[in-house]
């Protein structure tokens, strides 16, 4: 009797789909995932900053150092259009992220896009002297940009280039009446941060105009400061309004205010300035 064996043989199939890889720095390294989201990091003086783009709306953001086997930094929430903003001391600074909805890794190495340090604007004569050391990853096309703004209308007045060393920049101007200095760091065309610069002698300086509007307020802050307010009296003086001031560039949306002189009173870091007086037409 002849014994047949029948073998079969299953063949299994298995699609891989193409997906797009997620680039990561400073070198570019390739890890597949389906929903991956981007994130870079940039150090400015002794401060971690880090950027998460293209997350799931209101997911859980993880940060992480390399210690301990993965120390937990932080846990954040993104917003809903996926993207967060956080900051942490340099020592601090994470080794990768992790977005638990979507089960992804971004590993940062030890290298950021770029690093400032050691920015300082003073008095050189009758000119400002802008100085800072920089360096950045070389495959980011990273660009350092001196911003004179000036009733609203921005100008470049220098533009830097580093290496991945640490660099020493420097570049004297002269300086404008009523004017405000940044210093913007470009990736190609795309602004990624912008630092107010301001004076160290001009202690709780600030810029109030129009004097004469229809609706916007600008408040530029011209020294750094921890708490800044605002109130707004009428001719009669009494409270419009008041708020707080987050940032050193603010505008303030007066177009609801019936016509008239109002006097704007900034109080910063507990000291209260005597006024400024703006005609809402």
């Amino acid at each position: 009797m002849k014994s047949t064996i029948l073998i079969t043989f299953v063949l299994t199939t298995i699609v891989v789909q193409a997906q797009t890889p997620l680039k990561v720095h400073p070198t570019e390294k390739a890890i597949i995932k389906q929903n991956h989201f981007e994130c870079y990091s940039f150090q400015v003086e002794n401060k971690c900053h880090v950027v998460v783009n293209r997350a799931q709306p209101n997911s859980t953001i993880d940060f992480y150092s390399n210690y301990n086997g993965g120390k937990l930094l932080s846990r954040k929430k993104s917003d809903e259009a996926g993207s967060l903003k956080t900051s942490f001391s340099a020592e601090d600074t994470p080794s990768f992220v992790l977005n638990r909805e979507q089960q992804n890794f971004v590993q940062f190495f030890d290298k950021h896009d770029f690093v400032l340090k050691n920015i300082k604007l003073e008095w050189e004569g009758t000119n400002l002297l802008l100085t800072f050391n920089a360096a950045d990853n070389d495959q980011k096309d990273i660009t350092y940009r001196l911003i004179a703004t000036k009733k609203g209308v921005k100008n470049v007045i220098e533009q830097f280039e580093s290496s991945a060393d640490l660099e020493y920049m420097a570049a004297s101007f002269q300086h404008q009446a009523k004017t405000t200095y940044s210093l913007s760091i470009y990736s190609g065309s795309e602004e990624r941060y912008s630092i107010p610069l301001k004076l160290a002698e001009d202690k709780n300086a600030y810029l109030i105009y129009p004097t004469v509007t229809t609706s916007i307020i600008n408040i530029d802050l011209l020294s750094d400061f921890s708490s800044a307010r605002y109130t707004i009296l009428n001719s009669q003086g009494k409270l419009v309004e008041k708020g707080e001031l987050f940032s050193a560039f603010n505008k303030l949306n007066i177009q609801p205010f019936s016509k008239g002189s109002y006097f704007i009173r900034l109080t910063i870091d507990g000291e209260t300035s005597n006024g400024e007086k703006i005609i809402k037409k």
